[in-house]
């Protein structure tokens, strides 16, 4: 019932691109407005996580330690019982497992940061275009108090009430202009861009929450997750060696190293399965304190236009005054701006969950 409110809430504040488009083009600065040169990159969630991983540097070098790894590996097929053991030729593959492990690592970082700057992106966009329609707002109020100041309507302090608030309207757009061409400098950075450079952001991001299930999640994690394999491979790669020595041959200190060996790669899995298990328990945590939060938001500004309302009416019949009125159009305002941001904190939520999991699909919807 929440979540289609939320659905409902979401569409409705799309729907202000049209009434506002003609301001944003004109009043808007460069690095907060849609461009209409065709030179501008139209960017989906996927073309985005693809820059992304040809823009990081780290993966070239992991890439690079990818194929040093498949050249040892050939090295001791090629020589394997000449100059190296099958011991050595386990050791060789395993390397190769765990560079390759770390590549696949350093991916997935990659392509989570860019999950969260497409999101962050689009909620600066849409916050400024709130912040764009409080300001014309602010602006037909304060034109409607000198008109009724200029027929005796009104008074000085009614003028001067609409001016601050007209005030306040424009330092919170100033201030979303400036939050908004950050989030678009951090990503063109990420994608080695100019970091001025322009683009459209062409794929609305759902938030809508999955099911979850702590234990079943927590037992997908540790199936999927790549360092965990590393380390459980490095365990039996451990206790095989040990139990490959044979004690009538091999010096006890040696026997003594490989089960030293074995402990080490017994705690060092322990300990990455105890985080694996803390990070799912958090992931989901987040994710239902922001539906909690979304929730709240939503109700909360479903509850601030019904108070407008009834203030406009309580105005028009001479029961309040005219700063009573526009304190109560700021707070609708407000309440819009949070339930908003509140929805795609929650799409943050979402991604940073799934990304714990294991799992890289995030839903999209074209714009």
């Amino acid at each position: 019932m929440r979540t289609s409110k939320q659905y409902a809430l979401l569409i409705g504040f799309i729907a202000l691109v049209v009434v506002f488009v003609a301001s944003f083009a004109v009043g808007a600065n460069e690095l907060t407005t849609v461009a209409a040169d065709s030179n501008v990159p139209r960017l989906s969630l996927e073309q985005t996580l693809d820059m992304a991983l040809q823009a990081n540097p780290n993966i070239v070098i992991s890439d690079l330690a990818v194929k040093e790894a498949e050249l040892r590996l050939k090295e001791a097929q090629v020589n394997l019982r000449i100059t190296v053991t099958p011991q050595q030729l386990e050791e060789a593959q395993a390397a190769l497992e765990a560079a390759q492990a770390e590549s696949q690592l350093i991916r997935q970082a990659q392509m989570q940061t860019a999950r969260e700057r497409y999101i962050s992106v689009l909620k600066a966009q849409h916050t400024l275009r709130l912040a764009h329609a409080a300001v014309e707002q602010a602006e037909r109020q304060l034109g409607l108090v000198r008109e009724r100041l200029s027929a005796g309507l009104a008074t000085d302090t009614d003028v001067y009430l609409a001016e601050d608030n007209l005030r306040r309207a424009q330092i919170t757009l100033r201030q979303n202009e400036a939050a908004l061409e950050s989030e678009r400098i951090r990503f063109n950075l990420l994608l080695s861009r100019d970091l001025r450079a322009g683009f459209e952001l062409i794929d609305n991001i759902q938030s809508e929450i999955p099911s979850w299930d702590l234990e079943v999640d927590t037992d997908t994690t540790l199936a999927n997750r790549l360092d965990i394999q590393v380390l459980e491979r490095s365990l039996e790669l451990a206790k095989r060696n040990l139990a490959a020595a044979d004690p009538s041959y091999t010096p006890k200190a040696q026997i003594e190293r490989l089960e030293m060996a074995v402990d080490k790669a017994q705690i060092a899995l322990d300990q990455a399965c105890a985080r694996v298990i803390l990070d799912t328990r958090d992931a989901i945590l987040n994710l239902e304190m922001a539906r909690i939060q979304a929730d709240l938001a939503a109700e909360a500004f479903e509850h601030q236009q019904r108070l407008l309302q009834v203030a406009v009416l309580r105005h028009e019949n001479g029961l309040i005054t005219a700063g009573e009125l526009m304190d109560a159009q700021a707070a609708a305002s407000v309440a819009e701006i949070r339930a908003v941001q509140a929805l795609y904190d929650q799409a943050l939520a979402v991604t940073r969950y799934l990304n714990a999991i294991g799992t890289d699909t995030l839903p999209v919807a074209k714009k």
